[in-house]
């Protein structure tokens, strides 16, 4: 109950200064593969309890964005993608760049899926699929709000692509940068 409150706290916190604008980003050129690496120490624990195969492709890109916010972008969506596959995979992984001069992040699951009439849903604040008991094991429908919103500070494009009973891919594009 002390790591859900905290969660909780953190969660309000993080409204609150998107909210107030309060949050001061700091893009820096940032090798990408140092957040993956993070990524998968923190995560591929709980994957592996679940019998999951948590997978982090590793990558030479280099990005344009703020090392903390998109950690926590990131971090964010593999959580969910472990907490919401019950057998299977997640894996994270980048895309070479586009003509455009960005890289697609991707956090792909092969979880329970989310139907289309809930894709634009699933960013509204408190907002969750099945879990009408608020069961806080399931999240508490915060992390999506934060996320979509963080990736619009940093000016990154968000979106996703999901199958019921398929899983999901969410991908953010960003800026590429040299080393």
């Amino acid at each position: 109950s002390v790591h859900a409150l905290q969660d909780l706290l953190d969660g309000l916190m993080d409204l609150s200064k998107l909210d107030a604008g309060a949050i001061q980003t700091h893009v820096v050129p940032l090798p990408l593969n140092t957040i993956f690496d993070q990524i998968q120490q923190a995560l591929a624990p709980l994957a592996a309890e679940k019998g999951l195969r948590f997978r982090v492709r590793p990558t030479h890109q280099w990005v344009h964005s703020d090392p903390h916010l998109l950690q926590r972008i990131l971090q964010n969506l593999a959580a969910n993608a472990v907490r919401y596959t019950e057998r299977g995979s997640v894996l994270i992984a980048c895309r070479a760049p586009t003509a455009s001069g960005h890289v697609r992040i991707e956090v792909w699951d092969s979880g329970i899926g989310i139907a289309p009439e809930h894709h634009g849903q699933i960013f509204r604040e408190f907002f969750q699929v099945g879990n009408a008991q608020r069961e806080r094991a399931k999240g508490l429908g915060l992390g999506l709000n934060i996320v979509e919103r963080t990736a619009g500070l940093l000016s990154h494009r968000f979106y996703l692509r999901s199958s019921l009973g398929r899983g999901t891919r969410f991908t953010l594009e960003v800026p590429v940068a040299t080393p």
